[in-house]
């Protein structure tokens, strides 16, 4: 008989935990996914810098992966590398009007890499930069970090695949409204 009770214990401290986060989610699931978006569309910014021509409308960069054509012909990406520890989430814009695709911004958005070791992905480390105006090709003169090999590696093949053929990665890009 006791033991009927402990598992009917166990049962109720289960419900009420499920209850609670469901009570949770639904209280702030809404704050959540405007905050996540908010965040994102720091980042485009970002990514667009003060000096390029913003798109009278941002795209929904909740997307992923997704693809967005700006009116001076830059094209603005999200997709997943897959790293070593997880999906390295990266927002970039590639400059495609040239004779050859390249890579011209970079921001990393998420990733599950081991913290310390991947310090380099942080922007104030600049290993990202280095792939900045690189075509598919000038990726292989980037090297790969010591104790991040497989992640290094990682980013720089999923941008030679991008770079390749940006549309058969991530889509044909959504043209963003050039009316201002």
């Amino acid at each position: 008989m006791d033991n009927w009770r402990a598992a009917g214990n166990v049962v109720l401290i289960a419900l009420g935990c499920a209850l609670a986060l469901t009570a949770s989610r639904w209280l702030t699931g809404d704050r959540i996914t405007l905050n996540e978006s908010a965040a994102l569309r720091t980042e485009l910014r970002a990514l667009l810098g003060e000096g390029s021509a913003m798109p009278q409308t941002l795209p929904d960069v909740n997307l992923s992966p997704a693809s967005w054509q700006l009116c001076d012909g830059t094209r603005l990406g999200r997709s997943k590398a897959a790293g070593y520890g997880g999906p390295i989430e990266l927002l970039y814009a590639l400059q495609v009007t040239a004779p050859e695709p390249s890579l011209s911004r970079l921001r990393l958005l998420r990733h599950q890499e081991t913290p310390g070791i991947t310090d380099f992905l942080r922007e104030e480390h600049g290993w990202l930069q280095n792939l900045e105006g690189r075509t598919a090709e000038a990726l292989d003169e980037v090297s790969t970090l010591s104790g991040a090999t497989i992640t290094t590696r990682a980013i720089r093949e999923h941008f030679r695949s991008v770079l390749e053929d940006p549309d058969a990665e991530i889509g044909r890009p959504a043209a963003l409204s050039c009316d201002r």
